[in-house]
């Protein structure tokens, strides 16, 4: 009797009286589910299929075939008072409650029935009537079967990751052998995993992943149902065998979208079995002309990542993180110092503090600064005399950049360029400052300026798309439309959007304007009334020619004190999209074209083929990419002593 008025006062909490009767009265516990669906990921268009993930793998087993030592595990990490409760938890019901009348969202810990209950039955609704209805079920299901029967149900259908639905099906993919076979040590690594199959993965974060499995043993040895002293983490086995369409560039795509839909939310348990309907923001011409362009240009061991971001959206329209598919190295989030591709954020910086991009400074190499141990020399000797900012920024000339960094302060360009889209962390490590052992940790120096500081070339595209859109920062994003097997929608395309820079100090930058002042055919005779298809095509020929000579940013970075480059870099704007591609080695070394040292040239060739084949799917093409009256500069000069 007090669990039942306790519920009921819950529900009118969350619910109106007329509400609560009618949910009350029409749930019904349903039968046994259908067997999971897969969902497919589509293109842009809407139509063409980029991948089918989930439903790969699952084998259910009796409940007396998973060793009492993970059933323990999977309690102490996921309800510890499923031996006791009716199916809910008051503390959980009490903190969605309290949610639903502060805020009107639906939240609340759940129970292994309600878990169960939410991935079998109902949608992943973040609403109050979804929440009630599964309280209902679960308090009705509890009714219905034993706590047996539920704790089978749901071990048989959980998603651990590695495609494996239920335990059977992840003892195999984990360790290579039957579930009964599971050591306590290995049982605990399966246990962990449920609350997020792709995070708690040893093969895609070892430190986490063993983390969650000390916590879990340590809860079973307090609440008795374990000793305290275990074994070492347990050896596992790589993440073999994947379905074709999670090899290659897909692959890593798809991992990529399977995280935004978890930060969204939607359980990887939802998205392998729910038969979802997932429109990506991938642009289908643009993305193969990423994968052609980097086949036939990066060979020899090489690797390179390309991201293709629309300024003013952050929609992603091509995504080469690399061609070892889910769960391996993403190289487009894989942070690398960016040299000179990273000068139009210094130039941003400095506009902001007042220094112009046609400011005048001293370009001699070597120079010796007070706060370098060393004296800092232009690669290959280059200098222009008493050179104006933009023009020293183009030659990649440090003994500029490194007073400009000074003078606007370092702090200030670590912040404009987090920003702009650069991450604040790195693998739990804060971006863009010296780490432990380096001469300032936590702290940046003025090598900011000339691109030391490792940045991920995801989040390099974001910054070139912000400074694209006038300083209007847009949320980078690969999902456009989530639809049930049932058609709800359960996610949309909305952006946040913010401005985080002043559109003239955005323009300074200069990665939309002279780079792209090049001639092409003339479409101005054709008239206003001329053929929309005919000036349309005239357009996009124009737009063709001066995508051959555009000469986007590049980055060289020196390896070591050598002559070679240990990462190249092409970043720019052009055909709508902000562009950055990257070339370098898995570990880090020099990169060679054959026996010659690698130059910007080779990636500057990826990124107008990507730049050349997208094409906007409606009306003109936009202002981004195209010629632009060069900004206004600075009429002071400055040269640094």
């Amino acid at each position: 009797m007090r669990r039942l008025v306790f519920f009921v006062v819950i529900l009118v909490l969350a619910l109106p009286v007329d509400g609560v009767l009618w949910l009350v009265d029409e749930t019904r516990v349903p039968p046994e589910p259908d067997r999971p669906q897969a969902s497919t990921l589509y293109y842009s268009d809407g139509v063409t299929v980029l991948a089918r993930i989930g439903v790969e793998d699952r084998s259910d087993v009796p409940l007396e075939r998973v060793p009492e030592h993970l059933r323990r595990a999977v309690l102490a990490a996921e309800d510890r008072g499923f031996p006791d409760h009716p199916g809910v938890s008051a503390r959980g019901l009490a903190r969605a409650a309290w949610v639903n009348v502060t805020d009107g969202g639906g939240e609340g810990a759940s129970t292994i029935t309600q878990q169960y209950v939410k991935n079998a039955y109902l949608t992943q609704a973040r609403t109050a009537e979804r929440k009630s209805r599964e309280v209902i079920l679960a308090l009705r299901l509890e009714g219905a079967l034993s706590k047996d029967q539920i704790l089978e149900r749901y071990l048989n259908t959980i998603y651990f990751g590695r495609g494996a639905h239920g335990v059977q099906a992840a003892a195999l993919a984990y360790f290579g052998k039957s579930v009964e076979r599971l050591s306590l040590e290995e049982g605990a690594v399966l246990a962990a995993a449920i609350k997020d199959p792709s995070g708690f993965d040893p093969a895609n974060d070892r430190a986490e992943a063993e983390g969650r499995w000390a916590w879990v043993l340590r809860s079973m040895a307090e609440l008795g149902w374990a000793p305290a002293e275990h074994g070492p983490y347990p050896a596992t086995l790589g993440p073999t065998g994947r379905p074709a369409q999670r090899t290659g560039p897909v692959g890593v795509i798809v991992d990529r979208v399977s995280d935004e839909l978890s930060g969204a939310g939607l359980s990887a348990q939802l998205v392998r079995t729910g038969g979802l309907r997932i429109v990506t923001t991938i642009d289908v011409a643009a993305q193969r002309a990423a994968e052609d362009s980097v086949a036939g240009a990066v060979t020899g061991g090489n690797r390179a990542a390309v991201v293709s971001v629309v300024p003013g959206t952050g929609e992603v329209r091509a995504y080469y993180g690399g061609q070892d598919g889910s769960g391996f190295l993403d190289t487009a989030a894989r942070p690398r110092p960016p040299g000179g591709a990273f000068a139009p954020v210094l130039l941003a910086a400095a506009a902001r503090s007042g220094i112009g991009p046609g400011s005048f400074w001293n370009s001699a190499s070597p120079r010796t600064f007070a706060s370098r141990g060393v004296p800092l020399a232009n690669r290959d000797g280059a200098t222009c005399g008493l050179c104006p900012l933009d023009v020293a920024a183009r030659m990649g000339l440090d003994t500029v950049l490194y007073p400009v960094a000074e003078r606007v302060g370092p702090q200030r360009i670590v912040d404009l360029a987090r920003d702009l889209g650069v991450s604040p962390k790195y693998a739990g490590a804060a971006s863009l400052v010296d780490q432990p052992g380096e001469p300032m940790p936590g702290r940046a120096r003025a090598e900011i300026g000339l691109g030391w500081y490792p940045v991920a070339p995801a989040d390099l595209a974001d910054v070139y798309a912000t400074l694209a859109a006038d300083g209007t920062h847009a949320d980078r994003h690969l999902v456009s439309s989530v639809t049930s097997a049932v058609g709800e929608r359960m996610l949309g395309s909305a952006t946040a959007m913010h401005r985080v820079l002043p559109a003239e100090a955005a323009r300074a930058a200069g990665v939309v304007g002279a780079p792209w002042k090049v001639a092409g055919p003339d479409v101005r005779g054709l008239g206003a009334t001329a053929d929309p298809e005919a000036r349309r095509r005239a357009e996009l020929a124009a737009e063709a020619v001066r995508l051959e000579k555009a000469v986007p940013w590049s980055g060289e970075v020196r390896w070591r004190e050598t002559a070679d480059s240990s990462d190249v870099w092409a970043a720019g704007v052009a055909g709508g999209l902000a562009t950055v591609v990257w070339v370098g080695t898995a570990v880090p070394g020099p990169v060679r074209v054959g026996t010659t040292r690698a130059r910007a040239d080779l990636p500057a060739g990826v990124w107008r083929a990507v730049s050349a084949g997208y094409r906007p799917p409606t009306g003109d093409l936009p202002d981004f990419g195209l010629p632009q009256a060069s900004p206004g500069t600075s009429p002071t000069s400055v040269n640094m002593p």
